[in-house]
């Protein structure tokens, strides 16, 4: 209950911020301002409800094309869906510790990771709040030994966001160490080893479509990045910010910097979007010593691609959302409970991520940062 209560707080002060956002500026101003990449940004969900053509990929906003179809707006629709999604994802969080920790241990991991300041994607239109909810369900059956259920909802994860691919290398790292038995063959091991095919396979047959249906992926051996940016971003990523050239990483966040003292206008974005992504990276390490092996490599999959994917591209802002997809490695607050913080130390770090989930809504809603 109290899970559901902090969710109904922060869903509330979400929309009396993005209100006292819009007496300010109008929203019509703040949907044609926010920029249409990335594709979960909500002006470009409004185009894939209206073009499918342009969707990357299709279950977040098909999901909310059936809402529209009963008349609501698709506006509220892709709200209803983040918001609604995001709650289920709760409800199955916070089951997950309670397979290794007790129970007030569990809803501790629950809330914080609910009171993180990202956590306010789950309120606004993008894909995070569904994809969890999947990637949750995969992880919550293999552990309980579900095979069957595993695979469709990584398939359906990776349907939501081309990160759930990482789920496939999870479950075998979760199948691998669930039993020796595992490891050799039988007819009943390769049916646990078959269920992590429907990721995989996912990711083959809808690109495929894509690019058999409507010509969406360009491959091309001569234009590598041309491809990446088709295939990992969006078909049409390259007309709306590509690098010409490919940057190291350590290159990447030296530019980000730099901008940030030159350029006022990125400086808060590259100061939310990159401190952001720096402290999921100190939580991973803190941590590490705790996670199950599948969480390891999910998490550190999952964290190298949250920044190396903007070594090929970046969006209006260096480093765009890379926040936000770090955010996605949610094992990490299943294991922070075991990290010796003073109960004070908990209550500040409390007060200061509610405090930051409100400003960077309100910066959000007043056109100042995109998560």
């Amino acid at each position: 209950m109290q899970i559901f209560l902090l969710w109904f707080l922060l869903r509330s002060s979400s929309f009396l911020v993005a209100a006292k956002a819009s007496s300010v500026q109008g929203f019509a101003n703040l949907e044609r301002r926010l920029p249409v990449w990335p594709l979960s940004g909500p002006p470009g969900l409004w185009l894939q409800l209206q073009r499918p053509d342009h969707s990357t990929l299709p279950a977040f906003p098909r999901s909310a094309k059936l809402l529209s179809l009963l008349g609501i707006n698709p506006a509220v629709g892709l709200v209803l869906v983040s918001s609604l999604a995001g709650l289920a994802f709760l409800y199955i969080f916070e089951r997950l510790p309670r397979l290794d920790l007790l129970d007030d241990r569990a809803s501790s991991a629950t809330l914080f990771l609910l009171i993180f300041p990202i956590s306010m994607v789950f309120f606004i239109p993008y894909t995070e709040g569904m994809f969890f909810l999947f990637a949750a369900r995969c992880f919550y059956s293999a552990q309980r030994q579900r095979w069957w259920l595993a695979g469709p909802f990584g398939m359906l994860a990776t349907l939501t966001k081309l990160a759930g691919v990482v789920l496939a290398v999870a479950l075998v790292f979760e199948l691998w160490g669930e039993d020796p038995a595992n490891r050799r063959w039988s007819w009943r091991t390769l049916q646990k080893w078959a269920s992590i095919l429907p990721i995989p396979v996912t990711v083959v047959i809808w690109t495929a479509i894509r690019n058999q249906v409507v010509n969406q992926v360009k491959f091309d051996p001569a234009h590598v990045q041309q491809w990446f940016l088709s295939l990992f971003v969006s078909p049409s990523a390259d007309m709306t910010g590509s690098r010409m050239t490919i940057l190291w990483p350590w290159h990447l966040f030296a530019e980000a910097v730099e901008r940030a003292i030159h350029d006022p206008v990125a400086r808060l974005h590259v100061a939310l979007t990159l401190g952001g992504y720096l402290a999921m990276v100190v939580l991973f390490v803190l941590t590490w010593r705790f996670l199950r092996p599948s969480y390891r490599v999910y998490s550190l999959l999952l964290i190298l691609y949250s920044s190396l994917i903007f070594c090929f591209y970046y969006g209006t802002l260096l480093l765009m959302s890379a926040f936000r997809h770090s955010y996605t490695d949610f094992p990490i607050f299943i294991e922070l409970q075991k990290l010796d913080v003073p109960k004070g130390g908990r209550l500040l770090a409390a007060a200061v991520c509610l405090l930051l989930f409100i400003f960077m809504m309100y910066a959000f809603s007043m056109e100042g940062w995109v998560p």
